[in-house]
């Protein structure tokens, strides 16, 4: 649980707070990978769904592009991959960053900003503005906002 402050070379005690942060962060991207893994094939299932359905009705499509949330469902079947993709390593670099976090050096700070922001801003340019409507807004931005300043606040103990 110690850590070495080597400019000074006395140990330097990890604050319980940034303990308690990082342990979060770790089962949030436990939880975060799962998520994405399941959600990608979630869409591929849905994609296989559609097309059994157009193969069968071939104004099925025409009919499902006129409901509501059927655009916002193609694009993700569009994207399902570089979504997972840029999720999976926004989710790696908010692993690393905190690993670093948890050894109390500031570059991790800065590397897990990055692995929240990039799948942000990802999915806003891949989805558009309406990926970020309703419960979306607050599980994809506002938690990470909450953590990144959490974190900031205590740059003061990292070097």
């Amino acid at each position: 649980m110690e850590q070495t402050n080597m400019e000074a070379g006395v140990p330097a005690k990890r604050p319980q707070f940034i303990t308690v942060l990082c342990i979060l962060t770790w089962i949030g991207c436990g939880i975060g990978l799962i998520a994405s893994v399941m959600g990608y094939f979630a869409v591929q299932t849905a994609g296989a769904m559609m097309d059994v359905a157009s193969a069968s009705d071939p104004d099925a499509m025409t009919n499902m592009s006129a409901m509501p949330g059927m655009e916002e469902t193609m694009n993700a079947m569009k994207y399902a991959g570089i979504s997972l993709a840029v999720g999976v390593l926004g989710i790696l670099l908010c692993f690393a960053g905190s690993m670093m976090m948890w050894k109390l050096k500031k570059t991790g700070y800065y590397i897990y900003v990055a692995g929240q922001i990039i799948p942000l801003v990802v999915s806003a340019i891949l989805l558009g503005a309406t990926a970020f409507g309703g419960i979306a807004l607050v599980l994809g931005a506002i938690i990470p906002v909450v953590f990144i300043i959490l974190y900031g606040v205590n740059l003061k103990y990292m070097s």
